[in-house]
């Protein structure tokens, strides 16, 4: 299983060494060694991008490391065409169709509470100053 959590991204990077140069990260630990080996079979190098493929192999999801290319693709996901957010199950859905990371699911309800709560706050911030005024 892949690691979630606070070293849920240097896990993501420790097996991409694996995948990428068959040998072990220098931060990977020798009782880390077997997990990475074993997750490892979870993944797929394309076009030198990592993918995750899972157990069956017919998945076919972008792993994504840095912080800010996780925050393009939650706002990507959360925002449809038209200006309207999507709720955390949609976004969640949207997200895991093609793109993977350790902490998503928990990324995705801090994300869209962040942003829609704030949405609230400046409606409700106009609103009460309109009937103020």
């Amino acid at each position: 299983m892949v690691r979630s959590g606070k070293n849920g991204d240097l896990h993501l990077k420790q097996i991409a060494y694996y995948k990428r140069t068959g040998e072990y990260h220098p931060t990977t630990l020798s009782s880390e060694r077997s997990g990475i080996r074993r997750a490892a079979k979870k993944f797929v190098f394309k076009e030198k991008k990592l993918f995750y493929v899972g157990k069956d192999r017919k998945q076919n999801r972008l792993v994504v490391v840095s912080e800010e290319e996780k925050k393009k693709v939650l706002r990507e996901c959360h925002e449809n065409g038209t200006g309207i957010h999507h709720g955390i199950s949609r976004t969640l859905t949207l997200v895991e169709s093609s793109y993977y990371w350790t902490s998503v699911t928990n990324d995705v309800k801090q994300w869209v509470w962040f942003v829609c709560l704030q949405i609230v706050f400046i409606v409700c911030l106009i609103n009460t100053k309109v009937s103020v005024g």
